[in-house]
């Protein structure tokens, strides 16, 4: 079974580098990126979770629904880290909230959902960072193919034949 996990992650990644954020082209498709040896601001995107709904019969159609977060991270040692923050929340809004920016085949729509602000320390490098958690919602449908054909004509069981 494949999601669209991966693409989506990669498409949000593509789209903030191309679009001359302040963050320029430090966008990375993980949120386990050491960002503390990069100059800032800069951009991690991740997928936190999915989540699916059974929506039809044979063959069977999951509507799901991927959380991508997009992780915008500022040194604390600038004095105005706090509103450069807030600028790059609104410089990755309006690129994310144009529903014709995700070109992924089977995309329904997207939503912005909320942000969060935390303060991250990191002991080795003896700095606090501030960070956004924006969260994006991307909704699509999934087909389960069936694991057998459509076209059996009989099946046998037990050595008797069953017509279908």
């Amino acid at each position: 079974m494949t999601t669209l996990r991966k693409s989506i992650r990669a498409q949000v990644t593509a789209l903030l580098k191309a679009a001359s954020t302040a963050a320029g082209d430090r966008v990375y498709p993980s949120r386990f990126y050491p960002f503390w040896k990069q100059p800032f601001p800069l951009i991690t995107v991740f997928t936190p979770s999915e989540d699916s709904t059974v929506s039809g019969q044979y063959p069977t159609h999951e509507d799901r629904r991927v959380r991508v977060n997009v992780q915008a991270i500022a040194r604390t040692v600038e004095a105005d880290c706090e509103d450069s923050l807030d600028d790059l929340c609104d410089e990755i809004e309006d690129v994310l909230d144009v529903d014709d920016n995700w070109q992924l085949t089977g995309i329904s729509r997207t939503e912005y959902t909320g942000t969060e602000i935390e303060i991250i320390a990191d002991e080795q490098a003896e700095a606090k960072y501030v960070a956004a958690i924006m969260s994006f919602d991307v909704y699509y449908q999934y087909v389960v193919e069936p694991v057998a054909p459509d076209d059996v004509d009989s099946v046998e069981v037990n050595g008797n034949t069953i017509s279908t």
